[in-house]
């Protein structure tokens, strides 16, 4: 029983870590290398994650279980400690995935990595390179807190919002669409999020657009 209790425990973070470790690959070779896969492909890398990915982890979990109880993880002491360890470590990822972040820390826009944002709204489209001007949107957004929800489809029309597209150097890209009291993010972050403090000022919004396009 103690055998098979960790086993699952062991095969849901190993599950975990296996599935961010292939996504943060995929948006790294799509986004930086500037790869294009295609549905087709990604179909068949779906397919791949499923075929190959999870029953390797499946069977790493199983040999990783198979070592502990030969060094006698069994034992009640030993078992108490790593079961706490597990259940914590699960805990702490997904209260971190889960809890309230200033919204522009979950973009993840710094100055070492940034290249290029784009913003798209109802006042029209620009695009900003002056990291100054960037951090003054990105202090502007810092003070709404967003959750990420398990909730919605990404499914902003018939929603006044405006669009976003961050590029980085190194990392992968951030695409987000971003309504007064909710937003989706494409890329890293990658979800569903509810505004917290909100409604977001989307005048404020409309205001720097027209600012930075006089200004080109």
């Amino acid at each position: 029983m103690k055998q098979k209790i960790l086993f699952y425990l062991f095969a849901v973070l190993s599950v975990i870590l296996f599935t961010k470790v292939s996504k943060e690959i995929y948006l790294y070779v799509s986004s930086v290398w500037g790869w294009d896969f295609g549905r087709l492909i990604d179909l068949i890398l779906l397919a791949f994650y499923f075929v190959i990915i999870i029953p390797c982890a499946i069977f790493l979990t199983h040999q990783l279980v198979k070592f502990l109880v030969a060094k006698g993880i069994e034992k009640p002491r030993n078992y108490t400690i790593l079961l706490i360890f597990l259940v914590a470590l699960g805990s702490l990822y997904f209260y971190n995935e889960y809890r309230a972040k200033p919204l522009g820390q979950v973009l993840g826009v710094k100055e070492s990595n940034f290249e290029s944002l784009q913003i798209r709204g109802g006042a029209g489209e620009v695009q900003i390179t002056d990291i100054d001007d960037v951090q003054v949107f990105i202090q502007f957004l810092n003070k709404y807190n967003v959750k990420k929800s398990m909730k919605g489809n990404g499914d902003l029309s018939g929603l006044e919002s405006f669009g976003l597209f961050v590029d980085t150097k190194r990392l992968p890209s951030t695409i987000g669409a971003i309504s007064p009291d909710k937003l989706y993010l494409l890329g890293r972050g990658e979800g569903n999020y509810i505004v917290t403090n909100g409604p977001i000022d989307m005048n404020w919004v409309e205001d720097f657009v027209q600012t930075q396009q006089q200004g080109e």
